[in-house]
């Protein structure tokens, strides 16, 4: 995560990277699970980032159309979840989107990707869109109302790390069901995620 501060502002802790730019402001990185990397290379050689060679499309786009994905998609194993955070498949799907985009879809996360129908290869691939476009418009108005955030923007998702919490399905309402596993948390409804 980025901050962007004056330099006598107190550091979070895990700040492990603090750029001191030409107006007297920092650009600092923290990292609370320490997984992050930060890498300096000439402008626009990004090609030459390990991260980069391998990256699939944006997930909005012009070029990650549904098409594109499906057959993409087709070459993946495993559960849907692990699956959709695969940079190779869709770039810069995090845990807690994956949750809230199969949340959209009615995927359950643990589902293997197998055994989605092609209708479910279509509502997984229109809820990337939008849920992605939707966080995105929100994010970005409140950076322009507000200035870059302290902490990540979380109050708008509707299922991750809500264990517990009735659905927002209104027909549904069951409490949602959390779980961790390798430190990452899998929120999903058992009800209208099939």
């Amino acid at each position: 995560r980025f901050q962007y501060r004056q330099p006598q502002e107190k550091r979070r802790p895990k700040t492990c990277f603090v750029l001191a730019l030409s107006n007297g402001h920092e650009l600092r990185y923290f990292d609370d699970r320490r997984m992050g990397k930060v890498y300096m290379v000439k402008q626009g050689d990004f090609a030459s980032l390990p991260l980069f060679a391998d990256l699939g499309p944006e997930p909005l786009s012009d070029e990650f159309t549904e098409e594109a994905f499906r057959e993409h998609l087709r070459h993946f194993r495993g559960q849907i979840k692990s699956v959709i955070r695969n940079d190779s498949l869709v770039a810069a799907i995090g845990n807690a989107y994956a949750d809230e985009i199969l949340f959209a879809a009615g995927i359950h996360p643990y589902r293997k990707r197998i055994e989605l129908p092609e209708e479910a290869e279509v509502r997984l691939h229109q809820a990337i869109r939008s849920v992605l476009g939707d966080a995105a418009a929100i994010v970005a108005d409140r950076v322009e109302k507000e200035g870059l955030p302290v902490d990540e923007y979380r109050d708008h998702l509707k299922v991750h790390r809500r264990g517990g919490q009735p659905c927002p399905t209104p027909s549904c309402r069951k409490p949602l069901t959390e779980i961790t596993s390798a430190q990452r948390i899998t929120t999903f409804c058992r009800h209208c995620q099939k």
